[in-house]
C-alpha cells in the first residue's frame, strides 16, 4: 500500500531583492510503500498486567517484527490510527506521525510548497536526504494483521530492579542492541526460569509477584548465544588486567599464549559459537599459569565454561555467572 508522508526539509536560497543568503523550510509530501504480511511466524507474545492487548513479536522474511508502539506501556498501534495523520495531514509535524516523525525547526521560517516561497535560487537543499531517511524508515514498517510492525534484531529480555526497601523484579522485552556492551544484563528470551531463579538467588526476599513470562512459541527461531557474549566481554576485561598486573612475571610460554589469545580475539567471528570455544581452549591454557582462580584475570571467564555440540556449533554455560 502506498501512503504520503508529509515532511519538511530546508533549503539554503537566495530570495528576490536580497543578497544575503536565507535559510527556509519547505512543506512536501513523498509516496512511500508500506508493506502488508500475511504469512507470518507467531515468535512471542507479551502479557500485560494491566489487561492491554498483548504486544507480539513475529517472524517474516528472516526478520522479526514487533508490534509498534508510540509509547512504551500503550497499546498495539493499529494501522488505521497510524494512517489517519498521514491522510488528513492532521498536527503537521507535530508527535501524530507516529511512525514519520519529522518536526519543524521554529526557529526558521517555512513554507507550504517550493512556489509559495518565491525563491530566486537553491544552493542547497536537504530534500533528497530527508527522503532517503523517510524511505528507509519504512521498509522496516509492516502491517500486519491490522497492526503496524516494526523490524528489529531479535527480543531478549531486561530485568531490573526497582524500590528502596523492598526490592521489586520488573523483566521488560526490548530488542538486542547492535552493541551489546553488557550482555549480563540481557536474557534469552527462553530463558525466563533462569533469570528468575538468578534474581531471587541474589535477593531472598524479591517481590517477583506480577511478572509475567512471555509465551515463546518458536524458541527454535532464536539464535542469540548469550553465554557466548559473556565470554568475548569477559575476555577483553581479562586481557587488559593480564597486562596491567601480570605480564611483567609471566614466562615466555604464558606470553606466546596471550599473544595467541589477544590476535585471536581482534580477528575471531563473534557470532560463531566455534570460535568462542577456541578462544575457551586458549584461556584454559593460559589460565594454568595461575593455578589460585581468585587471583586469575580468567576467573570470571573460567566460569563460563563451554563445550561442542552439534558438530561443535554449540556453547552453554555450565556455571551461572548472571549477576556479576
Amino acid at each position: 500500500m502506498i501512503v504520503y508522508v508529509p515532511f519538511f526539509y530546508k533549503i539554503e536560497a537566495k530570495l528576490p531583492r536580497r543578497s544575503k543568503v536565507h535559510t527556509l523550510q519547505i512543506a512536501d509530501r513523498h509516496p512511500v510503500h508500506i508493506e502488508e504480511v500475511e504469512d507470518t511466524v507467531l515468535v512471542a507474545r507479551f502479557p500485560r498486567g494491566n489487561g492491554g492487548r498483548p504486544h507480539e513479536v513475529r517472524y517474516w522474511n528472516g526478520d522479526f517484527w514487533y508490534t509498534f508502539t508510540p509509547d512504551e506501556d500503550g497499546d498495539p498501534l493499529s494501522w488505521e490510527d497510524a494512517k489517519l495523520p498521514l491522510e488528513t495531514r492532521a498536527s503537521f509535524g507535530s508527535r501524530n506521525f507516529y511512525l514519520f516523525f519529522r518536526g519543524r525547526h521554529h526557529g526558521l521560517p517555512y513554507h507550504p510548497n517550493i512556489a509559495d516561497a518565491g525563491v530566486r535560487e537553491i544552493l542547497s537543499s536537504t530534500r533528497a536526504k530527508d527522503i532517503e531517511g523517510i524511505e528507509s524508515l519504512a521498509s522496516n514498517y509492516a502491517v500486519i494483521d491490522g497492526l503496524v510492525y516494526r523490524k528489529e534484531r531479535e527480543p531478549v529480555l531486561k530485568p531490573s530492579l526497582e524500590g528502596f526497601r523492598e526490592l521489586r523484579l520488573r523483566v521488560s522485552h526490548s530488542a538486542l542492541p547492535r552493541e551489546v556492551y553488557d550482555p549480563a544484563s540481557y536474557w534469552r528470551l527462553d530463558d525466563f526460569d533462569s533469570l528468575v531463579d538468578a534474581y531471587t538467588e541474589m535477593v531472598p526476599d524479591l517481590d517477583i509477584q506480577g511478572v509475567l513470562p512471555p509465551e515463546v512459541y518458536r524458541p527454535d527461531l532464536l539464535s542469540w548465544n548469550r553465554d557466548r557474549d559473556r565470554l568475548w566481554n569477559e575476555l577483553e576485561k581479562a586481557l587488559a588486567s593480564f597486562v596491567t598486573h601480570y605480564m611483567a612475571e609471566a614466562d615466555a610460554d604464558t606470553l606466546m599464549t596471550y599473544v595467541e589469545l589477544r590476535d585471536f580475539l581482534r580477528s575471531a567471528d563473534r557470532d560463531s559459537n566455534i570460535q568462542a570455544e577456541r578462544a575457551y581452549a586458549l584461556i584454559q591454557e593460559i589460565s594454568r599459569a595461575f593455578p589460585d582462580p581468585e587471583i586469575s584475570p580468567f576467573d570470571a571467564c573460567m566460569r563460563i565454561e563451554t563445550y561442542a555440540k552439534m558438530g561443535g556449533d554449540g556453547i552453554h554455560s555450565l556455571d551461572s555467572m548472571a549477576l556479576r
